[in-house]
């Protein structure tokens, strides 16, 4: 039985924008009328999720005293295509896409939309390559915090049977498993 590796790398830009702001301010839109609602995000890293490349889901979750409707803004990183972009629900047949504009700041893009009936929203993105050199797997996320965070959290979810990973940077724990096996 062969033994595949995986290599995982993460690039974290230092450019925390959100550091200055706390995760219950709304910040004032200029000329719009939803106010814009800093969250806590989570980013989760699929490597093969689909064939030959990996899934990323970003989720951001606004304070409980954050009024609805409000808008977020959410990283999307360099060479990501946003696959969907929507208010998640408890149950996944709640869950609501929304219209969504992809923006440019300084650091880089990320997709703006408005929550109307839930805390938390969702992007799910595609594109990243997973490189293959026999049985060595790699993928690479660029990631630039290219809109305020309360905080950011990150996490790779791993198939089944990978071994000899890899993480690049070290993470601060080791790997948890799910019932089926991935890490």
């Amino acid at each position: 039985m062969r033994k595949a590796t995986l290599r995982l790398a993460l690039l974290i830009a230092a450019c925390v924008l959100g550091a200055s702001f706390a995760p219950s301010v709304a910040l004032a839109a200029s000329a719009e009328t939803t106010p814009v609602v800093a969250g806590a995000l989570d980013v989760q890293l699929w490597p093969g999720a689909a064939a030959g490349q990996g899934v990323v889901i970003i989720a951001v979750t606004i304070p409980q005293d954050a009024k609805l409707p409000a808008r977020v803004k959410i990283p999307v990183p360099a060479g990501a295509v946003v696959d969907w972009a929507g208010e998640i629900d408890t149950d996944a047949t709640g869950d609501i896409e929304r219209p969504r504009s992809i923006e440019k700041g300084k650091s880089g893009s990320y997709a703006v939309f408005d929550l109307v009936a839930s805390r938390q929203a969702q992007l799910e993105l595609s594109g990243l390559p997973l490189a293959q050199n026999g049985d060595t797997y790699s993928i690479k996320l660029d990631y630039v915090q290219t809109a305020p965070a309360g905080e950011t959290g990150f996490s790779v979810r791993l198939p089944a049977g990978a071994s000899d990973v890899q993480i690049s940077p070290t993470p601060a724990s080791g790997p948890d498993k799910n019932d089926v096996g991935e890490s």
